[in-house]
């Protein structure tokens, strides 16, 4: 596993540019840069049922050598195979699903510089580069020579990017108080968030925070937090072995009888039959994607 390793590549204009060329630089300088947070190859790995709401600001590459598990984004499903590699554009609200334990390599890596924001969405392409490439990352001869194969595979698959995924202007983008909303459900979501405070600490108005909020995120800030109350659950659940009322507790639900009841309308299952089913799954979903 590698994480937080940063390269940035810089092109200076000179005076042999073409006019032409020249219209593909910002200024004097054209800057990215890739930022590796994950990568890995899970053999078991195992998703159930899981949501991820459009908080991350990262990108995800994954290859799928076996079948299993798909992914469900704007109402189009997405069934990963050896066949294809799929990223996931950074803000995409997406949901994982598995029926079987499948092998996976996966990578998370944010992009940086003047190349704009990126379009959420969800990107397959053709899985024969990566098949080239992938035994340099898995049995490179040294440290570097994975990274630099890492980094390949990674600008192989952006510059393939249908036309326009980076076109939506800066300005455009997710709203820097929205997204600060946002990082605060994500480190308080276990704990009550009253609206008004919410608002508050982002300073917004009540109406102008949910409609941005729901314009973003395609649902209520209340509707987010449980969402992320039932990832955390099913979690807990398969992973731990603490009491229903403890798991009710910890995610500040009333009592054992209103988590209950909430879970089950979420999942169609109670807790104690969820854990019943999955809890054996101890490599289950972990919450890196």
């Amino acid at each position: 596993m590698y994480k937080k390793t940063k390269i940035n590549v810089k092109d200076h204009q000179n005076e042999t540019v073409s006019e032409q060329d020249k219209q593909l630089v910002d200024d004097d300088i054209w800057s990215l840069g890739v930022e590796v947070i994950i990568c890995k190859q899970q053999d078991t790995a195992v998703w159930g049922h899981a949501t991820m709401g459009a908080a991350n600001s990262f990108w995800i590459l994954m290859w799928n050598q076996s079948q299993g598990a798909s992914i469900e984004s704007e109402g189009i499903v997405y069934s990963l195979s050896q066949e294809h590699v799929f990223l996931v554009a950074p803000h995409t609200r997406r949901c994982y699903y598995s029926k079987a334990p499948f092998s996976q390599f996966y990578v998370q890596f944010s992009v940086t510089g003047n190349t704009g924001v990126a379009k959420p969405g969800i990107y397959p392409m053709p899985a024969g580069f990566i098949r080239k490439i992938y035994p340099k990352i898995i049995h490179g001869k040294d440290e570097s020579s994975r990274r630099l194969a890492i980094y390949s595979l990674i600008a192989w698959y952006l510059n393939r990017l249908p036309v326009g995924t980076f076109s939506v202007p800066c300005d455009k983008g997710m709203d820097s108080r929205i997204e600060q909303a946002l990082a605060i459900i994500e480190a308080e979501y276990m704990h009550s968030i009253p609206l008004a405070t919410l608002c508050k600490r982002v300073r917004m108005s009540k109406s102008n925070f949910l409609r941005n909020f729901t314009r973003f995120t395609g649902m209520s800030p209340a509707k987010y937090i449980r969402t992320l109350r039932f990832r955390r659950a099913g979690q807990l659940l398969r992973l731990t072995n603490k009491s229903i009322a403890a798991i009710a507790e910890e995610l500040s639900y009333v009592d054992r009888y209103h988590f209950s009841k909430s879970f089950k309308e979420g999942s169609g299952l109670s807790p104690a039959e969820f854990r019943k089913k999955f809890a054996s799954d101890s490599s289950g979903f972990n919450g890196d994607l």
